[in-house]
Formats: C-alpha cells, sequence, structure tokens
C-alpha cells in the first residue's frame, strides 16, 4: 500500500482535537469530547505503521530517520508549552504548587507522566482541574508505542513476517482484555497506562497492514464511512464523565475512527464522509491540531488559575480564540521550522540538542524540587509549627498514641487530657495547646490522617484507622490520669462521604466492623459514623473521662495558601475570593450538627467555627495573615485564633465525666 496524503485524515483530526478542546472547555454539548484522543490513538497508529511498514519492505527503514521525524514532530511545540508553564508556575503559582508543575514536567520530558497520573489522579476528578500538564499523558502513550513498535515491526518483517499480524493480535487481545477488566477495578490505572492502551493504537496499525483487504465498492465504503461519523458522533455527544471508560465504551470511537481510514484507503475523494472531512476549514483544524491540543489545557488550566472561579460564557469564547491564536502561532512558526529541516539540518547535532534540552529541563525541575518549589518567593505564609505537630502524624505506634514529642499544654506532668482525631485534630493543636498552657494543663496528641476518633470502623481509604483508634482507647484505658479525652476530626466528609468545592478527595467509605452489611458505600455513612460515634462516647463514658466534641471547622473548597499567593500577585483580597458563606458551612454540617445535638447531653460540645464566622462570612485571613493551611485545616495561626473556644474545658475545676 502506498501512503498517500489525505486531506480527510486532517479532518478527522480535526473532529478529535475540537471535541476534546470543547469538552475541557465546559461546553456541556461535547459530553464526551475526551474520546478525541482515542481517535488520535487510531490516526497515529495507521500513519506510523504505514510509514514504517512500507520503509520496511523497501529496505530503506531507519530507526535514526524514524526518531528524527518523530523529535521534529514532537519536541519543538513540546518544549515550547514545558517552557511556559514553568515560568506562568512560577510567577503565579505558590512553591508547593510550583513543585508539582515541575514533577509534572519531570515525567513529561521522560514520557513517563501516564504512569505519575495514573497514582496520583482520575481524569475527570476534581484535582485533574489543576494539572497543567495532564494531557501530556496521551502524548507518552504514543511515544512509548513509538520506541517499542518500530523495533518490533523490524525485527518481525524481516525473520518472521509470516508470525507478524499473528504477534500483534495477541497484543491486542491482552491489551483490550486489560482495559475491559481494569476499567471497574482500577479505573486511574486503566485510563492513563499504555498497557491498557495499546489496542486502539493497533487498530490502526491492523488497518496499515492490510490485514482487511481493501473494498473498491463506492456504496459499502460511504455506508462504511457514514456509520464510523454516527459511532464518533454518538461517543462525543452521549457518553459523560460517568461513562465507564475507557474498556468497551472505548470500542464505539475507535471503530469509527477506523471505518473512516478504511473506507478511504481506495479512494476517499468521491465519499459524503470524507468529503465533508476534506474542506478547507476541516483540513486546517487538522494541520494544526498538534499544537492546539498542547497549547489547549495549559491556557484552560492557568485562566481557571487566575480567575479562581468558573468562567463565564464570553470568557469562554474569548479563550478559545486565544487557543486558536495560540496554536497557528506555534503552528507556524515553532511546528513547522522544525519540521521542514530548516532548523538542525544534521541529524546529530538535532539529537544532541534535544537531549540536552530534555537533561536540562530535568535538572531544572530538580533545582525547583530542591528549593521547595523557590519558596523564596513566598515568605508570608512559613508555618513552622504546622509541621511540628506533623511529626506526631504518621502511622508508627510511638509517636501516635502520646509518644515524645508529642505533648500538649504544660510540660513535665502527667498528662490529664489526650487530642484524639484525624488531620484536623493535628491542626487544631496549637489552638489546644495555647489553652491547655494558659491553665497549667498537660495532654498528649493522637492522629492520623483521615482517621476519625470512631471506634469498630474500618475506612476503606487507611487500613490503619481501626488498629490505631482501638490501640488510642487501649492507652486510654491503661492511663487513668487522662480525665479529658478531646475529639476532633473531618466530621463532616466522613458523613458525606465526599469532599468539598474545588477539591480533590477520593470518596470515603466507612464500615462498621460491628455491624453486620455495614459499610457497602458511601451512603451509609451517616448511619455509620452516628453509631460509632455514639459507641466512642458511650466507651469513654464508661471509664470515667470527661468528653469533649470539637464541631468541624468552616471547609474553604480552595487551598487557601495558594489562592494567597495569586491575590498577592494580582492585588486582590483573599476573603473577596474564596471566603466560605456561613450559610454554606451550616448546609453542609447539618447532619453533623444533629448529631452533637443528639450527643450533647453526654458531651461537651465546642464550636470554633463561631471564632471565625460573623454572620454570614468565615474568613480565611486576618490582618495578612491566612487561618487555614489548606482547604480545609486550620494553619497554626488559625488554631491559635479560636484558642479561647478551649477555654471552659480546662479551666473546669471537676474531671468528671458528663452524665
Amino acid at each position: 500500500m502506498k501512503l498517500a496524503y489525505r486531506n480527510d485524515i486532517d479532518g478527522l483530526r480535526a473532529i478529535a482535537v475540537l471535541s476534546v478542546v470543547f469538552f475541557h472547555s465546559g461546553i456541556d454539548l461535547f459530553s464526551g469530547g475526551y474520546v478525541g484522543v482515542d481517535i488520535f490513538f487510531v490516526i497515529s497508529g495507521f500513519l506510523i505503521t504505514s510509514i514504517i511498514y512500507r520503509e520496511v519492505q523497501e529496505n530503506n527503514f531507519s530507526i535514526a530517520r524514524f526518531y528524527e521525524r518523530r523529535i521534529r514532530r514532537i519536541f519543538p511545540a513540546l518544549f515550547a508549552v514545558i517552557l511556559f508553564s514553568l515560568v506562568f508556575g512560577l510567577v503565579f503559582y505558590a512553591p508547593e504548587d510550583l513543585e508539582k508543575i515541575a514533577k509534572s514536567v519531570r515525567y513529561t520530558v521522560i514520557f513517563f507522566s501516564n504512569y505519575l497520573f495514573a497514582r496520583k489522579t482520575g481524569y475527570f476528578d476534581t484535582g485533574a482541574e489543576y494539572e497543567p500538564l495532564l494531557h501530556m499523558w496521551s502524548l507518552a502513550v504514543e511515544e512509548q508505542y513509538y520506541i517499542i513498535f518500530p523495533i518490533i515491526l523490524l525485527l518481525m518483517a524481516k525473520f518472521v513476517k509470516q508470525k507478524l499480524v499473528l504477534l500483534l493480535g495477541v497484543i491486542f487481545i491482552l491489551s483490550f482484555i486489560f482495559s475491559v477488566t481494569s476499567v471497574e477495578n482500577d479505573s486511574h490505572r486503566a485510563f492513563f497506562v499504555t498497557e491498557g492502551r495499546v489496542w486502539e493504537l493497533l487498530i490502526g496499525s491492523f488497518i496499515a497492514l492490510n490485514v482487511f483487504p481493501s473494498v473498491k465498492n463506492k456504496v459499502v465504503n460511504n455506508v462504511c464511512s457514514i456509520v464510523g461519523l454516527i459511532l464518533i458522533l454518538s461517543s462525543i455527544f452521549l457518553f459523560t464523565k460517568e461513562t465507564l471508560f475507557p474498556g468497551l465504551s472505548a470500542l464505539l470511537p475507535t471503530l469509527g475512527a477506523a471505518f473512516i481510514i478504511y473506507s478511504g484507503i481506495e479512494d476517499s475523494s468521491d465519499l459524503i464522509v470524507n468529503k465533508l472531512l476534506s474542506s478547507k476549514a476541516m483540513v486546517f483544524v487538522g494541520v494544526i491540531s498538534y499544537s492546539l491540543y498542547m497549547w489547549h489545557w495549559p491556557l484552560i488550566v492557568f485562566a481557571k488559575h487566575l480567575l479562581i472561579r468558573p468562567m463565564f460564557l464570553h470568557e469562554t469564547v474569548l479563550l478559545l480564540v486565544l487557543m486558536g491564536m495560540v496554536s497557528f502561532l506555534s503552528w507556524k512558526y515553532i511546528e513547522q521550522p522544525f519540521r521542514k529541516n530548516g532548523l538542525f539540518t544534521e541529524r546529530k547535532k538535532l539529537f544532541k540538542v534535544t537531549i540536552s534540552v530534555m537533561v536540562g529541563v530535568f535538572l531544572l525541575c530538580l533545582v525547583i524540587k530542591a528549593t521547595d518549589g523557590v519558596a523564596v518567593r513566598d515568605t508570608n505564609y512559613v508555618d513552622v509549627e504546622w509541621e511540628k505537630w506533623g511529626d506526631c502524624n504518621d502511622y508508627s505506634e510511638v509517636n501516635t498514641v502520646g509518644g515524645e514529642g508529642c505533648e500538649l499544654g504544660m510540660l513535665g506532668e502527667a498528662p490529664s487530657f489526650m487530642l484524639w482525631g484525624d488531620s484536623h485534630a493535628r491542626a487544631i493543636a496549637p489552638g489546644v495547646n495555647l489553652s491547655a498552657e494558659k491553665f497549667k494543663k498537660s495532654g498528649v496528641i493522637s492522629t492520623i490522617n483521615g482517621c476519625a476518633p470512631l471506634l469498630g470502623v474500618e475506612s476503606k481509604q487507611i487500613e490503619e484507622c481501626f488498629s490505631f483508634n482501638n490501640r488510642v482507647m487501649n492507652y486510654i484505658e491503661s492511663n487513668p490520669s487522662l480525665k479529658v479525652i478531646i475529639l476532633a476530626a473531618r466530621w463532616a466528609a466522613n458523613v458525606e462521604g465526599q469532599g468539598y468545592g474545588m477539591e480533590f478527595l477520593e470518596p470515603v467509605k466507612l464500615k462498621d466492623t460491628l455491624i453486620k452489611g455495614s459499610g457497602a458505600n458511601s451512603k451509609d455513612n451517616e448511619l455509620v459514623v452516628t453509631r460509632a460515634l455514639k459507641r466512642t462516647v458511650e466507651k469513654l463514658i464508661s471509664l470515667d473521662r470527661k468528653v469533649v466534641l470539637m464541631s468541624q471547622v468552616p471547609e474553604v473548597g480552595h487551598d487557601v495558601e495558594s489562592i494567597a499567593f495569586i491575590a498577592e500577585k494580582t492585588k486582590r483580597n483573599v476573603n473577596e475570593l474564596i471566603a466560605p458563606k456561613l450559610e454554606s458551612y451550616l448546609d453542609r454540617n447539618h447532619r453533623v450538627i444533629n448529631l452533637f445535638r443528639e450527643l450533647s447531653t453526654k458531651a461537651v460540645i465546642l464550636e470554633p467555627y463561631l471564632l471565625l464566622c460573623d454572620k454570614t462570612v468565615c474568613e480565611v485571613a486576618k490582618e495578612k495573615k491566612l487561618l487555614y493551611k489548606d482547604d480545609d485545616h486550620l494553619s497554626s495561626y488559625g488554631a491559635r485564633l479560636v484558642a479561647d473556644v478551649f477555654d471552659p474545658v480546662f479551666q473546669s475545676k471537676s474531671n468528671k465525666a458528663n452524665r
């Protein structure tokens, strides 16, 4: 098969890239626009295999020449986007966030970012909206394919030519099975990793290898291309974020792309669909599709980062226009000079420069990591005390149960109270410490991230919770001097089973080990928390302990340190940007408030939100100091600000448990 330029394939590229761009831009009509990447995979598999196989048959294939073409095609725009992202991050991202960008860049330049994102976040998760290089996962898949596939094709074509299709067929089946079976059990991995995507590229490869004999009947080819377009459009407009994907669902866009490519092998000029795809507008978008794909996502992420809110319609339109302009300029002045061999005409020099840039970018990212995201840029929000209490917040038995360095209040005395809970207990520690010192009380802190102080409860996310809470209770039983037990946790997240606002939090799923059939999903959480908290309070009361329940502080829904950094750079007020409404706090916590009201006859209820909120708003900063460390934890300054809420606990002369 002689490979000739096909306008319709550029048109197919246009459908692929526009569907992705419109989906990422939040245009509801394109609810399944993410399938554009799958269309790209089929196109890439077809074109790359066609080029390699033709050259192999002509005994003219060169690995060096192949990689030279890939470098000229891929690297110029890639490095431009990376450089832009790092510079933008350096100016507008807080140190911790810049570190995350730099980490993504490190994995991107070695074409391994898909495995990084498979560990970090789901493609449709809220957290993905903050990853400016998330879209590089698909480039990593293709590059990994380009590294391995030419070698396999070359060896097989030379030595066992008749087995080539059989081997690729086996790989296809294994990859497809992996995709189908893993999409339910590990959706992140199924979406990102190469082994679950190879089958899509191989669909294009099979067409290029003439596995399916070409058909010269115009009617058949017309029907084939129309069916292909229907499959593609159906997936773009009917799929949603909730669609189980890839797996079996990915067959629609990939087979659709395959039908269109296959139908035009003999002659696509007279086919209805192919004529539509070959229009000047579609071909133009297809020609700049790589640059458009490279630039669109960082521009969307950075625009949202600066706005700190969803975009209005007119802003989305303006951003789409900007994407088009930037992509055209990138294609004309970055892509084209390299692809036409106008720059670095010598192959060896091109390889040396490419490797040097890759190494240089990688080392620059290591410098960013070593300097904690160039932390010198952000001296206003260093919270040393936060780190101190963090040392008590791990999984070791010593530190999590009254270990050395984890004492609260007056030192050198037998502890009379314990602060027990999850990371919210750790966050409030400076306030507890300040109040305890005032009244010369001594105590200890016992915390683990994500583990509310609930006896008999297992967390699907954190296996240590069950044993940790049992260990803490045993410690309390064996230390009768602990007369007061303060329970603190992110109660709302445990009851509701989910995070808040723009925060990414995996669904919280709790199981009550003492109730058969409990905890099948997060919808059971309210009942699990209710039973377990009552059980925990009653157990402590039976041990003659005074129980104190601390209500949850308001959640912000944005990372306060990050937004404060942007606000400072853009001369805006952080409270005006993200301070949550009191009404939102009460609505989010209404189930917890009702539960605490039930327990108010048995435990002392503390409500620090009363010191953080006025009648309408809960501030996140006061006197240019941040009250929060992130989106839901108080900073040490914020914790000390509400320290007075603990005074009634420590000034009480009675250590008797509430009856």
